[in-house]
């Protein structure tokens, strides 16, 4: 046949197509090839999330059905409304590199447009075509006769078109546009589907971002109200308790009741405790250990402050002797420890706990184990509404992940709980050093 309605040469063929593995209008099954055809490109799409690799494997289904000799997808931009080449085979590099189409005009204008496909059996039997809307067009028409433009759609949207010619005329049958229809539906379904990955990723990736410098931006701040308390208000009050001690001794000395001195030895009692309250406020905010000790001598002070006052017997051991790491990434481990230490000391009722950090090749290994209760891992799948349960273990996780690592919980009813995060120290793929020590 010619082109598929010769009324109008560049109108989309009306022929109705069967459904998949149906009969065609002779009532003849689909043809094996074709079958094949749709089968290869369902199970080369299947996964695939990369444009370019999603555009190859529909050309090149196109291309090998059609026996083409040129060929290209042009893709429609939404805002300009134009269309250009993304890949492209047997066309010149000015082609590819210089053609933009509006959409409308020229083969694959007027398919975006129309949502419907243009056929030619034979592009030379229909002149007007060739010597019109069509010789402007993206395909340079000298020597070739059968064409094929195709739309690439997801329910109403188009994304583009497929275009692919050869030097043979064809007798495109039902068979054939039912093929290729289900190739370019099949193409706007995966890139729609690349699309919303891509846009999960750029969110995940954004919220990655604002959750590093909330996390950042939260340290600071501790580390500024630590130093500020430090630097006035404790010194201050350290100032009055150390007064008070000299006021109670002169009174003492001179004779004064014992009322008064009562009363001075609990205002002084008063201000120590205070100083002292005051200090472990410092210490939980910011401790000053961690700047100028490192990871490892903080946990262990925080780790017997927090437990051992409570009985539970506590070790710390490092294993594979880590440099210092970098002060935003030592901070994230620590607020990780202090967490989990913070869950034993109010809800496991353990009398031992272990904390073991290791370098094992390119990872840092934190292990936290206790012989306490327990819980069960499976029952805790966000944060409760309500309770608020789970906070605590959501926020241990997402530190983790900040830092490019994994975060799990061991646990069951009785038989304790093994916290083990790991994160990379640098990358083993290629050698390159990204390793989050202090440098």
């Amino acid at each position: 046949m010619g082109e598929t309605e010769p009324a109008d040469p560049t109108a989309a063929a009306a022929t109705p197509v069967p459904c998949a593995g149906g009969p065609s209008d002779n009532g003849s099954p689909i043809g094996s090839a074709h079958l094949r055809a749709l089968s290869r490109v369902s199970a080369a799409l299947c996964g695939l999330s990369d444009l370019q690799a999603i555009l190859r494997v529909g050309l090149d289904s196109v291309y090998d059905l059609l026996h083409g000799v040129v060929g290209g997808i042009l893709l429609v931009d939404e805002d300009s409304q134009t269309l250009s080449y993304r890949i492209a085979y047997g066309l010149p590099r000015n082609v590819t590199e210089e053609t933009t189409l509006e959409v409308g005009r020229g083969i694959a204008g007027r398919v975006v447009d129309t949502g419907r496909a243009i056929i030619f059996d034979d592009i030379t039997l229909f002149p007007e075509a060739a010597a019109g809307d069509l010789a402007a067009s993206e395909f340079p028409l000298e020597g070739l006769k059968a064409l094929a433009s195709i739309p690439i759609r997801s329910r109403q949207r188009v994304f583009g078109t497929i275009n692919v010619a050869s030097r043979e005329p064809r007798g495109f049958g039902s068979d054939d546009l039912y093929v290729l229809h289900s190739i370019g539906e099949q193409i706007g379904v995966a890139i729609e589907r690349a699309e919303v990955l891509e846009q999960l990723k750029r969110g995940q990736e954004t919220y990655q971002r604002l959750a590093r410098h909330y996390l950042v931006a939260q340290d600071e701040e501790r580390r500024r109200i630590a130093h500020e308390l430090h630097d006035e208000t404790s010194q201050s009050i350290s100032a009055l308790a150390l007064n008070m001690r000299a006021l109670v001794e002169m009174v003492e000395t001179s004779g004064r009741t014992e009322e008064l001195i009562e009363r001075m030895k609990k205002v002084e009692a008063v201000a120590q405790q205070t100083a002292n309250e005051l200090t472990r406020i410092i210490n939980d905010l910011r401790p000053a250990l961690l700047d100028s000790a490192g990871l490892v001598p903080a946990v262990r002070r925080f780790t017997q402050e927090t437990l051992q006052l409570r009985g539970v017997e506590t070790s710390v051991e490092l294993r594979g002797g880590p440099p210092r790491l970098a002060p935003e990434v030592e901070a994230t481990l620590f607020r990780f420890v202090q967490g989990a230490v913070s869950n034993v000391a109010r809800h496991a009722r353990a009398s031992k706990v272990s904390i073991v950090i290791e370098t094992i090749e390119d990872r840092l290994v934190l292990r936290i184990r206790d012989n306490g209760q327990g819980f069960d891992v499976s029952k805790v799948r966000g944060i409760d509404e309500k309770t608020g349960r789970g906070r605590g273990l959501f926020a241990m996780k997402e530190r983790i992940r900040l830092l490019g690592g994994t975060c799990r919980f061991e646990s069951a009813p009785g038989q304790g709980t093994t916290v083990v995060a790991e994160i990379p120290i640098k990358d083993a793929g290629n050698g390159q050093d990204t390793s989050p020590y202090r440098r």
